[in-house]
């Protein structure tokens, strides 16, 4: 990105903080802004309880509309817990093998995933990436039935997806049939 769009953006973010005093306002252009600043599929802000006990997120990017599905930690629970426990960030290189992940509760990980797949159609931007998160914790919580499912929706739904091929990949490690 070049130092031209990188002023722009810190010149956009300065006005918000001028002429808004809405929290929400303020933290989703937040977040949109530094999607465009920083590599990534997503983004989350997470607020703590009037007690600091609990975190809920309070804005995501870009599922906006999916706020309200996001898991809610307790401080030093998973990554998000951790982070509040310490006032320290973090920046991860590999989340599956990071030992401050989520206490492996690949049922809620799957729950989760499988809401915000759900606000998703083929068209909509990250589909096929969401699908390949959803199918990937599928698998790691033992359920390759239902990761088998998610890689051939990705197939039949999205058959020119960048990652097609790794779909296929993937579907032939889990031993899955593709005469379908």
């Amino acid at each position: 990105m070049d130092d031209k769009v990188i002023v722009d953006l810190l010149g956009q973010v300065g006005r918000l903080f001028t002429s808004s005093l809405e929290l929400k306002e303020t933290i989703d252009f937040m977040l949109k802004a530094t999607s465009q600043l920083v590599a990534c599929d997503a983004a989350t802000v997470f607020l703590a309880d009037p007690e600091g006990r609990t975190l809920a997120a309070m804005a995501t990017f870009p599922y906006v509309e999916s706020v309200g599905k996001v898991a809610r930690f307790d401080v030093g629970e998973g990554i998000v817990g951790w982070v509040m426990e310490h006032l320290a960030p973090l920046c991860i290189a590999d989340l599956q093998v990071d030992p401050r992940l989520r206490e492996r509760d690949w049922a809620k990980a799957i729950e989760t995933f499988q809401a915000v797949a759900r606000e998703l159609g083929p068209r909509d931007f990250l589909f096929d990436e969401v699908q390949f998160a959803l199918a990937r914790v599928q698998e790691l919580g033992g359920k390759p039935a239902d990761a088998i499912t998610t890689y051939e929706r990705v197939l039949k739904d999205t058959p020119t997806a960048p990652r097609i091929e790794e779909a296929k990949q993937q579907l032939m490690r889990l031993g899955a049939s593709r005469n379908k």
